[in-house]
């Protein structure tokens, strides 16, 4: 998941209690990333785009871009 190509993982985070886990990747395109991810035979409940987040300190919005 972090080899690169298409898409890669940038973070990934499981729960082995309830078997759950999540993902943050980048990706060239959604298309391409739905594509990356059936071709990997990965299942998945929902993909979400990331356009705003925070870091540092002060906690004020950045796009995540």
């Amino acid at each position: 998941m972090m080899g690169g190509g298409s898409a890669r993982a940038e973070r990934v985070m499981v729960n082995m209690l309830e078997g759950k886990m999540f993902a943050e990747f980048r990706a060239e395109s959604r298309e391409a990333f739905g594509g990356w991810l059936k071709t990997e035979g990965m299942h998945f409940d929902w993909l979400v785009r990331v356009e705003w987040e925070t870091h540092g300190p002060e906690g004020k919005l950045h796009s995540a871009e």
